[in-house]
């Protein structure tokens, strides 16, 4: 197996994603697909990323619907994993008592069918169905990160829930791309700057040398050596 290179956007993934957050904490991230992603089940797709607390990564596609409906409710495709699936994101101020993901403050993931009944029954709530999930075996989502794959958003609940998904991944790919532009111009800035000040120092010292020096500073005499000025005065016999 070829070793995978970590890059700081995959680090930084890492860190947002590790393992197992408690409820306060968000537990989600949004990828969002470069253009140069060519795999047809996540071309141009905005997808909510998640950590199982047994430390899978797991996820849905949130701007792929279908013409599906469940109860009148429409069908979203999650992804290519389990695609007879149906999987519920859900917003709740209470935990839910079925085994449900942590994704953001009140907001779940879960693929009980008797929390998606409970949800069906219950008009008003905020939630939204998709058939399928996505899921990465350990490192692959690393190693597509490490190619440039992904953009990594931080996630919100609207942007969640949000009715109207049709230009979501080109409004999010150019944020990313502001946010990309704007890192990368603040580490050149900052690589300028660094350059900038040591040179400006250096012509600092070297101005302030010359403006009390009339000659360079000499190297320290070898032992028995008296020197003086620039020039050796004398051997020690």
């Amino acid at each position: 197996m070829c070793p995978v290179e970590i890059r700081p956007l995959s680090l930084l993934f890492l860190a947002m994603l590790a393992a197992a957050q408690p409820a306060e904490r968000p537990n989600g991230v949004l990828l969002v697909a470069k253009p140069g992603l060519t795999d047809p089940n996540f071309r141009e797709t905005v997808v909510l990323v998640t950590q199982t607390p047994d430390a899978q990564t797991v996820g849905v596609i949130l701007n792929r619907p279908t013409e599906r409906k469940l109860s009148g409710e429409n069908v979203f495709f999650g992804g290519p994993v389990l695609r007879e699936t149906i999987v519920a994101l859900f917003q709740s101020r209470e935990r839910p008592e079925s085994p449900a993901f942590h994704v953001l403050q009140d907001v779940y993931l879960t693929m009980q069918p008797e929390t998606v009944e409970r949800l069906l029954a219950r008009p008003g709530q905020r939630f939204r169905l998709y058939a399928g999930f996505s899921g990465w075996a350990p490192l692959q989502l690393q190693a597509e990160l490490a190619r440039d794959g992904w953009y990594v958003l931080p996630a919100s609940v609207d942007l969640l829930f949000r009715k109207d998904t049709a230009g979501l991944w080109s409004e999010l790919l150019a944020e990313a791309r502001g946010e990309h532009a704007a890192r990368e111009n603040a580490a050149r800035a900052a690589l300028f700057h660094g350059g900038l000040r040591h040179s400006v120092e250096a012509l600092w010292h070297r101005s302030v040398y010359f403006a009390c020096e009339a000659t360079p500073p000499q190297p320290a005499a070898p032992r028995g050596v008296r020197a003086r000025s620039a020039g050796i005065v004398s051997v020690a016999g």
